[in-house]
């Protein structure tokens, strides 16, 4: 999912698997704290007396071992699960908010959250007037994609860092048929 994917925590919240993005240490030599990477800690952090030590590897596979103080703060991405919770309290967040248009179906992707409205037929104005509310609040534009009769109307933006799709479908009315006349 692509959220917000990082986060700050303290070094003794950290358990082995979790993956450090920003170069964590402001005492090593050569290397500036905040400096971007991806360093997967190999343990659990250790705590000693008011310094938390963390083992980590770098995609090479080269160890690390940072000596930090318990109130420093290291940047992290986010768990899977924690990227799912974040989208969870986005859906009952918007569910709750009165006065945005009804949804029809909420779902938690791996790409956000994805909200669709009730369809409807081009030509009513409510629709355009639903999605444009949406749009609004999650900061988005409405994009339109045509299918055969089928007109998609979409709005991609963001709540608290989580992405956020409002889409529905419309369709053209049908064709009037030719009346045939005999000759």
């Amino acid at each position: 999912m692509n959220t917000q994917s990082t986060t700050t925590r303290r070094p003794i919240e950290l358990r082995a698997g979790q993956t450090v993005v920003a170069w964590p240490d402001p005492k090593t030599p050569g290397v500036t704290a905040g400096t971007p990477g991806r360093w997967t800690l190999a343990a659990d952090a250790d705590c000693m007396y008011d310094l938390v030590r963390l083992d980590a590897t770098d995609p090479n596979g080269v160890p690390v071992t940072w000596l930090l103080n318990v109130n420093d703060e290291v940047t992290v991405e986010l768990t899977r699960a924690e990227q799912q919770a974040a989208a969870a309290r986005v859906v009952a967040r918007l569910a709750d908010e009165l006065e945005l248009p009804e949804v029809f179906s909420w779902r938690i992707e791996d790409t956000g959250v994805v909200a669709q409205m009730s369809s409807g037929l081009l030509d009513d104005e409510q629709i355009w007037e639903r999605i444009a509310v949406w749009a609004k609040r999650i900061g988005g534009t409405v994009t339109e994609t045509q299918t055969g009769n089928q007109v998609n109307l979409s709005v991609d933006g963001s709540v608290d860092g989580v992405p956020v799709q409002v889409w529905t479908a419309v369709y053209l009315p049908a064709p009037a048929e030719a009346s045939e006349v005999p000759a």
